[in-house]
């Protein structure tokens, strides 16, 4: 894109297509990559929507359906706590910089991870100071806790209009939030997929609506929204 690529025609990968060149590797990787391809994945949706490229719901579940098949969200939330006491590890993530003003241990710890964009969690994964300062179980852990913050914070971005669907808008916003931070990634990616089962669903049995329409949506969070619903992402 920085070359000039034209985005008018530019067609969202499919199921099919995404992470095509990775199947061969089965899905048992190690988390260090996992990482990368998760933190990948989501600078290059980041790139495209600074460009003008519209993310779809049809899109999210796309790329949630491939963090799903590599079992990003059961890593991740499995390692998420293994490290917490580990002295070492925090005496070493602090010397780590994830960028000029964040420390690795920042970043874990402290919960900053709306401070960083997808493409500074994808550069620190290719850091050598990542791997080179820390033990391998520190490293593993780590990771599957980076993993868990990326993967969150975009799955949480869709997270609102499916369960307004399944609930058929008897739950308010404020108490829609509630329930989704008590859910994991993956409760939140079965959500999304179940509410476009049910979108696919109710299509079928109004002929008049489109099935596409049914499920290209643009989140609530992006669209404007009446004052008092404005909700700081």
């Amino acid at each position: 894109m920085d070359n000039g690529a034209e985005l008018s025609s530019f067609v969202f990968p499919t199921e099919s297509h995404f992470g095509e060149r990775y199947e061969s590797r089965g899905p048992e990787w190690c988390l260090e990559m996992k990482l990368k391809v998760a933190s990948g994945a989501m600078a290059v949706s980041e790139r495209l929507e600074k460009r003008g490229y519209e993310l779809t719901r049809n899109d999210a579940l796309t790329i949630m359906k491939f963090f799903k098949k590599l079992k990003l969200f059961q890593k991740s939330m499995e390692l998420k706590h293994c490290w917490q006491d580990y002295k070492s590890f925090a005496r070493e993530a602090k010397k780590i910089q994830v960028n000029s003003s964040l420390s690795l241990y920042k970043l874990v710890y402290k919960e900053a991870a709306k401070l960083l964009k997808y493409t500074d969690y994808y550069s620190f994964s290719r850091s050598a100071k990542f791997f080179n300062k820390l033990t391998g179980r520190d490293i593993e852990a780590c990771a599957g806790h980076l993993i868990s913050i990326v993967s969150r914070l975009f799955v949480r971005r869709w997270a609102l209009d499916p369960i307004l669907e399944l609930t058929r808008n008897r739950l308010p916003i404020l108490c829609c939030d509630i329930v989704i931070e008590q859910l994991s990634n993956e409760d939140i990616c079965n959500i999304c997929l179940a509410a476009t089962s049910q979108n696919h669903n109710n299509c079928k049995k109004n002929p008049k609506k489109n099935v596409t329409n049914c499920t290209n949506k643009i989140p609530v969070r992006t669209k404007k929204a009446p004052e008092r619903l404005q909700y700081v992402w």
